[in-house]
This record gives structure tokens, sequence and C-alpha cells, in this order.
């Protein structure tokens, strides 16, 4: 299904952000902006009033540009109940759902910093294990080659 929308004038920044984090490899050829669109509504979690509520005070000073997207029907009726939830238009709700996904990538970039810091740590700390237990070997492979000289 086809609709006319209006949404901010970044838009194609946002989708591109979004393609690049969820399919890597993929290019806006393969991939088209509505496609994520309608990933966007589809991942999203959580109760709108709360979750959006920022994004809906934000959106009031955002400046728009009309655009054609397809939307899954299934997908399209999400969004409408997600709207009526939040009792805003559609444009508005589908603005604040898109923001709220780019905005989520920062805070998954970050928390998996701070994993691969943290996995960083135990790396250290396994091979400073790993050295300890080379060296233990190595004194214990001494020890035996001592027995077996003692033991002729």
């Amino acid at each position: 299904m086809q609709i006319n929308i209006a949404l901010t004038d970044n838009n194609p920044e946002q989708a591109e952000a979004l393609r690049s984090r969820w399919y890597p490899s993929a290019s806006s050829q393969q991939i088209r902006d509505s496609f994520i669109f309608n990933e966007v509504i589809d991942r999203f979690q959580g109760d709108p009033v709360e979750v959006l509520a920022d994004y809906f005070r934000n959106d009031d000073d955002s400046r728009t540009a009309q655009r054609r997207i397809t939307l899954r029907q299934d997908t399209n009726e999400r969004l409408r109940t997600i709207a009526s939830v939040a009792n805003k238009p559609i444009a508005a709700t589908l603005r604040a759902l898109i923001a709220h996904a780019v905005d989520n990538l920062a805070v998954g970039d970050a928390k998996e910093q701070v994993e691969a810091q943290s996995d960083a740590a135990q790396l250290q700390l396994l091979n400073e294990k790993i050295a300890q237990l080379e060296k233990q070997l190595a004194a214990c492979t001494k020890t035996l080659e001592d027995i077996k000289r003692l033991a002729k």
C-alpha cells in the first residue's frame, strides 16, 4: 500500500543509517527506504506514549518533506494502531518511530563499545592467565625431566 506522508527532510540519511546498521552489506538499490521504514514500524516495542513522548515534543520544530512510501498491509495497520494509542497523526508517529530507531542505534553502538571494552579486558585477563599457565607448565616439565634424570 503506497501512502503519501510528510517525513523529516533528513529521512534519506536516517534510512541510510538504519540500512547500514541492520543490513551492512546491502546498498540502497537492494534495500529501499520503504523497506527500512517498514522494519522500523515492525521492530518497535514498548508503549508509544512513554517511549515516543520526547520525539513527539521535538517533532513540532522539525522540517518536513512529502514522500511516497510503500507499506505492507499489516505494517500499515500497526502504524495506525501505534498512532491511535499515542493519539497522534500517522505522519508524526512515523517520524517519531524513525527518530527513535536512529537514536537507539547510537545506544546500541555505545552498548557494543562497552561490551567490546569488557571483552578486551577479559581477553587481557585470559592472555595473562595463559602466560602464567605456560610458565607453570614449563616449570612442571623441567621438574619432570629432573625426576626422570634422578630415576636413571
